[in-house]
């Protein structure tokens, strides 16, 4: 009876069971819910990657026209903005060409020293070609043959093709103004002799004995010892600029010029240059500063 009591009297075990789940920090939070909460958040994320997806899926899809349209139009694409410059040239290359006039064609061939029967041709079909004006600048082509030093053709224009030899163009530059400038001797003493005014000035100012820049002075003047020197153009020229410069001040004299200049004439006419007289020039020179 005492054992029976005894058991009677304790807790029953079904309330120990009942307040279990209630009071026991272990069982708290049950492994279950635990898993079910990172399961769902899983397969949310899971979701929202797969559903990221096949929404971007429509996104992409449009690249590969975007790509078309850069190749057909490279300068609108950012990242080829440090190469944009190179498609607009070579789409402005491809760009039609005004058409060359006659008169293009004509100082074109005078620029490139074409043969006279070739340019008679032009005037043959227009004779007006031979003192007709560019509209850009003003030249005509005897701006162009005394710019380039084809002399043969500035004589032909002004003794056979009633080219004025003291024709100007928009900046007031005449024939001489570009001969001297570009240092062909032998046509600037023609163009004297045609008449030309060697005080005739440019719109900078600058007379025509002087060039197109006025800086064919002093050393440099047009008729100076260097630039018979600068003008050799057979062993005749030759002697007689060696014995300009053998006769001209010192100070007339351009070291750094004569020694680069002097290089060239030397292979030009192995056989007859004169080292050791050469070398006696160079050596009144004055040092370059």
């Amino acid at each position: 009876m005492g054992c029976g009591a005894s058991k009677a009297s304790g807790p029953p075990p079904e309330t120990v069971e009942a307040r279990a789940p209630s009071s026991s920090p272990a069982e708290k939070p049950t492994a279950a819910p635990t898993r079910s909460k990172s399961e769902e958040k899983l397969e949310k994320i899971s979701n929202a990657k797969s559903n990221n997806k096949e929404e971007t899926k429509p996104a992409e899809a449009p690249a590969p026209a975007a790509t078309e349209e850069k190749k057909d139009a490279p300068v609108e694409s950012p990242a080829d903005s440090a190469t944009a410059t190179a498609p607009v040239s070579a789409s402005r290359s491809r760009a039609p060409k005004k058409p060359q006039t006659p008169l293009d064609k004509f100082h074109s061939s005078v620029r490139w020293n074409k043969p006279l029967d070739q340019l008679k041709e032009f005037l043959a079909e227009d004779s007006s070609l031979a003192t007709a004006l560019d509209e850009r600048n003003g030249n005509q082509a005897l701006h162009l043959s005394a710019q380039n030093g084809h002399i043969a053709i500035t004589k032909w224009l002004i003794e056979e093709c009633g080219a004025d030899v003291m024709c100007v163009n928009k900046k007031g530059q005449t024939p001489l103004h570009m001969s001297i400038g570009y240092d062909f001797y032998e046509q600037s003493e023609y163009l004297l002799d045609k008449g030309a005014d060697k005080d005739a000035l440019n719109e900078a100012g600058h007379k025509a004995i002087t060039g197109i820049d006025g800086d064919h002075v002093g050393v440099w003047e047009w008729k100076s010892a260097m630039n018979l020197f600068k003008a050799i153009s057979n062993e005749e020229t030759l002697e007689t600029a060696l014995q300009a410069l053998e006769n001209c001040p010192d100070d007339m004299l351009d070291k750094l010029s004569l020694a680069q200049h002097g290089m060239k004439m030397k292979k030009a006419y192995p056989e007859v240059w004169p080292k050791e007289r050469f070398q006696a020039i160079v050596g009144r020179a004055p040092a370059p500063a």
